[in-house]
């Protein structure tokens, strides 16, 4: 008997439904890491940290010295290329590369944050946020400007945004809607920060700086008061927290990423450190419904398994 092509599709949307379902049910999503020294994104397993492989391959579309990476609206990855000095976009799917994205005109793009229909580019080697339209990567205007090597952003719940100083050892606050400088949310120096990078808001209220040059994560109340080192890790660069609610901390130098508790700080184990993985920067975590690498064998499997049995070479009791 001759297989319809409808009975082949058939297979392959059951299968990779049954794949995606699972993966959703319980599972925390996969982990997204910019290598710089790879020029490549490497893919981790979300729940147990092993090596899936190279999401975005060496080098592809001129990826050289990944920074930020970040999902956008529309499902796709977007990475900010240093050595480029421009945004490159990949398929969200399959990590295929989709064009240029964006070209800020600016020396070391960092840190990219999507936010409503923006999205902000931390420029490293100069002194501002470019703002881009999240749709078609236009550029819109010098959203924040007046930092020394921009990096790290977050966003406070009044919507306002806090970029990390590299230069002066601060965490500027701007206004989230007009980009005015409003102060220095940390003084420079203040509780001898040295060399800023990723910076993060915890459930709390208290806030979070990557000090790189002094291999500490610093912590500050809601106001900008130091109170004290949460960790220390050797240069610290990348900082998330995971779907499952505890404390992702990267390791430049040593190219691993270690897992705390969030409150405590207490360190929980080395959650990602193979692949070759030995420039750690920025990681995000995907979103759900990812299929991963060996989806498409079970996908294979499910689809050759249907047609042989149309055939009558397998027979089932």
């Amino acid at each position: 008997m001759r297989v319809k092509l409808w009975t082949v599709l058939c297979a392959l949307v059951v299968a990779s439904l049954w794949v995606c379902a699972s993966r959703a049910n319980g599972q925390q999503a996969d982990l997204f890491v910019s290598a710089a020294s790879r020029n490549a994104v490497f893919r981790f397993d979300g729940d147990t940290g092993q090596f899936l492989g190279e999401f975005v391959t060496s080098g592809a579309g001129g990826l050289s010295d990944p920074q930020g990476i970040a999902f956008g609206p529309d499902g796709h990855l977007y990475v900010a290329s240093n050595g480029t000095d421009n945004i490159l976009k990949y398929h969200g799917q399959t990590g295929d590369f989709l064009g240029v994205f964006a070209t800020p005109g600016m020396n070391w793009p960092a840190e990219i944050n999507f936010r409503g229909n923006h999205l902000y580019v931390s420029e490293f080697a100069g002194s501002r946020v470019a703002r881009f339209d999240a749709s078609s990567g236009a550029f819109i205007d010098n959203f924040a400007q007046g930092i020394l090597g921009a990096d790290g952003q977050s966003w406070d719940q009044a919507g306002n945004l806090y970029v990390s100083s590299w230069g002066d050892g601060s965490v500027k606050k701007f206004d989230g809607t007009t980009g005015a400088f409003l102060n220095n949310f940390v003084t420079p120096g203040n509780g001898l920060l040295n060399g800023p990078l990723d910076n993060l808001f915890l459930p709390n209220g208290d806030f979070l700086v990557s000090a790189f040059n002094s291999q500490r994560i610093k912590r500050y109340g809601s106001n900008g008061t130091f109170l004290g080192d949460a960790i220390t890790i050797s240069t610290p660069q990348g900082l998330q927290l995971g779907p499952d609610g505890l404390l992702y901390v990267g390791s430049f130098g040593q190219g691993i990423i270690n897992r705390y508790d969030p409150t405590t700080f207490q360190f929980l184990g080395t959650f990602a450190s193979s692949g070759g993985l030995s420039t750690t920067n920025n990681f995000v975590f995907g979103p759900t419904g990812i299929p991963e690498p060996n989806t498409f064998v079970v996908v294979g499997v499910a689809a050759l398994g249907l047609i042989a049995r149309r055939r009558g070479r397998i027979h089932v009791c």
